[in-house]
């Protein structure tokens, strides 16, 4: 399945137009905080700057952490609504979909773990997150008999509409677990998430080749276009290294999961290898979107160049939890290796989406170029913004180049400028270049759009910059 479908399902990328060099278009001297999104000064920002991002990342988690917490509740049907118009009122349909309903589980675990944001106590968010617990392992969604969550489910979650088990839908399922086993203290929820992992092992890892087959379910589901139905993904597997990065932290504070961790490391390790041996293509300095079964690519030129910022804290994270594992010596080695050329990796995917005209990042692109052209015009994405911020700030803290950090805050800025909705509230999924703009429609929600990005993204970049102002280590997140 292609990270780029499921992000841009209402997009059609057309071939890519010339990109501007956001480094060469740097402007001399330095930032402040009125400066137009797209500047890019040299050097470490002034206090005063840092602490105005600060200000900002604080307004707008209020305005998501209240838009969620109000609007997306089902009081009628459990769990969380999927789709939500630009004010919040349920719309287009009830159904529950996996991949909201697990985010919204995850969403909701790290703001309880962060003590709380934007006037959500850290107790309302446990007991939203365990709203979201209770659904998706309470209902239908839960298939007792293959151990894996089924695609969508009715809005009380009684009937299976599409049993489908979707494995990057089965990733987000053992990451939001695993969180919320962490947050709330609960070993059961890890246990949980580890029997999900151990069926989706047992289906589907290839034991021959490496990493796991994504097309073996006998049809998509809706969401899931044809396009998509390949037998492995970057978009996948970069999701399964965050989920396996978070069970194993899970599984280690359980205490009873310690033989089970042992396996989940090797996987966890075997993915990380796997990004430099058959996600990476030398001949274009990126990684390929989509494989055959044997890993060739499918378009070895197409990139998800967003993902690959993305890669940078996965990678960072997951090597920081494999530290003390005990791992093959190849497998040990590639570790490091890995970690090294993701900050490579991802710092050509910040200089080849970076906009230094309008501010923010593009999501996909061609040989190394953004893709800007769609069926809605000259868009951005929500994501990416997200997704750049943290990339932004481990290509800063690992290079010491202030040009990632500059990025960070400029994508904050776009963010509040352009995406943030303040009659709505949350973000907007698509704005138009030109214009600033919503693109694409105002819904607020839907089967992809979800908590996911926006409040993890806010919350870590608040931790980071925090810690950052204030002179203070800052580890990749766990």
């Amino acid at each position: 399945m292609d990270g780029e479908a499921f992000a841009t399902r209402r997009l059609q990328a057309a071939q890519p137009a010339a990109a501007t060099d956001g480094a060469a278009a740097r402007p001399a001297g330095a930032a402040t905080a009125g400066a137009p999104p797209g500047a890019e000064p040299e050097g470490r920002p002034a206090p005063a700057q840092l602490d105005a991002a600060l200000g900002s990342l604080a307004s707008l988690l209020n305005s998501s952490v209240t838009f969620w917490a109000v609007h997306a509740p089902d009081s009628e049907g459990g769990g969380f609504f999927t789709f939500l118009d630009q004010y919040g009122a349920p719309s287009a349909g009830e159904d529950k979909l996996l991949v909201p309903a697990a985010r919204q589980l995850y969403a909701w675990a790290t703001v309880a773990q962060q003590g709380g944001a934007g006037g959500t106590g850290r107790a309302q968010a446990l007991q939203l997150a365990k709203r979201a617990y209770d659904f998706l392992t309470g209902t239908a969604m839960w298939d007792y008999a293959e151990r894996q969550f089924a695609w969508q489910v009715s809005r009380d979650g009684s009937r299976v509409v599409h049993p489908e088990k979707v494995l990057y839908g089965q990733a987000f399922a053992i990451l939001g677990l695993a969180r919320y086993a962490r947050s709330a203290g609960d070993s059961a929820a890890a246990d949980f998430a580890w029997r999900v992992f151990s069926s989706v092992d047992a289906a589907r890892h290839d034991p021959q080749l490496g990493g796991y087959l994504e097309d073996t379910e006998a049809a998509n589901p809706p969401g899931v276009g044809t396009g998509d139905r390949v037998a492995r993904s970057h978009n996948t597997h970069l999701h399964l290294i965050e989920a396996l990065t978070e069970l194993s932290a899970a599984l280690g504070a359980s205490g009873s999961g310690m033989q089970n961790k042992a396996l989940v490391d090797s996987r966890l390790a075997e993915l990380l290898s796997l990004v430099g041996t058959k996600l990476y293509r030398p001949s274009t300095g990126h990684l390929a979107v989509q494989f055959h079964r044997d890993w060739t690519p499918v378009d070895p030129n197409a990139q998800l160049l967003a993902h690959e910022l993305e890669l940078v804290y996965f990678a960072a994270a997951a090597a920081r939890q494999l530290a003390t594992a005990s791992l093959p010596a190849d497998l040990a080695t590639a570790v490091p290796r890995v970690r090294q050329l993701a900050l490579e990796v991802g710092a050509r995917a910040s200089q080849a989406t970076w906009d230094p005209q309008r501010g923010g990042f593009w999501e996909a692109g061609r040989d190394g170029k953004p893709s800007v052209e769609s069926s809605c015009g000259r868009v951005k994405a929500w994501w990416p913004q997200f997704e750049g911020m943290l990339g932004s700030f481990w290509l800063w803290q690992a290079t010491g180049d202030g040009t990632h950090l500059q990025r960070l805050l400029g994508a904050l800025s776009t963010l509040q400028q352009r995406f943030a909705d303040p009659a709505g509230g949350e973000f907007f999924a698509y704005v138009d270049d030109a214009s600033g703009k919503p693109a694409c429609g105002t819904q607020k929600a839907d089967g992809w759009k979800a908590n996911y990005h926006s409040l993890r993204g806010l919350l870590y970049a608040q931790e980071w910059l925090t810690a950052a102002r204030a002179g203070t280590a800052v580890v990749p997140k766990v």
